[in-house]
């Protein structure tokens, strides 16, 4: 994991890199290898954790019957509400022209519903915070900071979809 050999940085390189392969792009892709190795690890144990804590029955999401991901009420007090949802479901029909919406995800917690690039809680689209609150707020990003907009209404997720298309573009460059 910590030296990657030859042979996968030249397979990396061939599918990134245009350009002859020297020394600084062997060190960018070496080093991004090892990253990618040690997220993996580092969510499969986070995952594996998570399992431990929890009910092994209960699971942020469940294959429905058409094999596709689905929310699920979790046992830790986790709610999943009608609204985040909609709101999820909402925002993957924003985002439908600019990537396969099946790499989107729905991630609730106590306090927000994540909305995850991959299932990645490094690459949050955005946040719904619509529980336990009379005023509903979405979280956008911007570079690793989130910035929180009231919602009047579910159908003003619409009027920010510039902004999680921009979003969506900064993970996938």
């Amino acid at each position: 994991m910590d030296t990657p050999p030859e042979a996968l940085i030249k397979l990396v390189a061939s599918d990134v890199h245009d350009g002859r392969l020297n020394q600084s792009v062997r060190d960018t892709i070496r080093n991004a290898i090892t990253a990618a190795f040690k997220e993996i690890v580092r969510d499969r144990v986070r995952l594996r954790l998570n399992s431990a804590l929890e009910d092994p029955s209960s699971d942020a999401h469940e294959a429905g019957a058409d094999g596709k991901q689905e929310p699920k009420i979790a046992d830790s007090g986790v709610v999943t509400t009608e609204e985040e949802v909609e709101g999820w479901l909402t925002i993957k029909a924003i985002l439908r022209e600019d990537i396969d919406t099946d790499r989107i995800f729905m991630r609730d917690a106590k306090s927000y519903c994540a909305v995850l690039l991959d299932d990645n809680n490094r690459k949050p689209i955005a946040r719904m915070h619509f529980n336990g609150a009379r005023k509903k707020f979405l979280g956008l990003f911007d570079g690793d900071t989130e910035e929180r907009v009231e919602l009047q209404s579910m159908k003003e997720l619409f009027t920010h979809a510039e902004r999680l298309k921009a979003t969506l573009e900064k993970y996938q460059t």
